[in-house]
């Protein structure tokens, strides 16, 4: 259980990034390299295996979950990767050589163009000045997706939900009102817990204690919510 006052004081931990978890596009340079391959479009629903081979992405429309899976713990989520994101491109720079799969759980529509690691690196090693950038870059990326981590390590299961659903509209380009609005990727409940690195039964329970208060509603896959999902159901 959780206090007014604990919450308060978690709920005010200072991060560098305001949508923990979320990797967006700070990498406009690197644009030209992946316009020479091939696009490639996942419906949403679409689960997938990426990192399998040596290859970077870069994510030109859409959102995608990353997910580690071990057969004997439950399915965590590790980072959600948005429009310009380049995915696997922290692996490349810092473990040339070597693969680490990930399970990828496309949440809308995405539109992504991959490319070799190969030639990702080459591109970076031609231009001293773009590869110290492009490594920055990927380190703020990084920070963002540790951050989230910090976050469903540190807070109550209700917060941090809750600050994981405000990324989720974040990465859409649109911010939590006083109105309930609808949440712009359609997720279920196991999915959210997962994504909160939570069991499916205490979301569940803080979904429904926002809903007894009218923070959320909840159609199938469909939910709705207003900023007030921060100031309740945290006991």
């Amino acid at each position: 259980m959780v206090s007014a006052s604990e919450a308060a004081e978690l709920g005010s931990i200072d991060f560098y990034s305001d949508s923990p978890w979320l990797i967006r596009g700070n990498m406009p340079w690197l644009q030209p390299l992946f316009a020479s391959s091939d696009s490639v479009t996942l419906k949403a629903g679409t689960e997938t295996l990426l990192g399998a081979e040596r290859s970077v992405f870069l994510i030109e429309q859409g959102l995608i979950a990353t997910f580690a899976v071990c057969e004997s713990l439950p399915e965590r989520m590790t980072a959600l990767f948005g429009v310009g994101a380049v995915l696997g491109g922290f692996m490349a720079v810092l473990h040339p050589g070597k693969t680490k799969p990930l399970t990828a759980r496309v949440l809308t529509d995405t539109v992504l163009r991959p490319l070799s690691a190969d030639t990702f690196l080459a591109f970076l090693a031609d231009d001293l000045t773009i590869k110290n950038r492009t490594i920055s870059a990927l380190l703020a990326q990084h920070e963002c997706a540790m951050e989230g981590l910090l976050l469903n390590s540190l807070l109550p299961v209700p917060l941090r939900t809750a600050r994981l659903i405000e990324t989720l509209y974040r990465a859409a380009g649109q911010n939590l009102d006083d109105e309930l609005t609808e949440l712009p990727y359609p997720v279920t409940v196991s999915e959210l817990a997962a994504m909160a690195h939570a069991a499916r039964a205490v979301v569940s329970r803080t979904l429904s204690s926002w809903i007894t208060v009218g923070a959320c509603r909840k159609t199938g896959r469909h939910l709705w919510f207003t900023r007030s999902i921060f100031g309740s159901g945290l006991a």
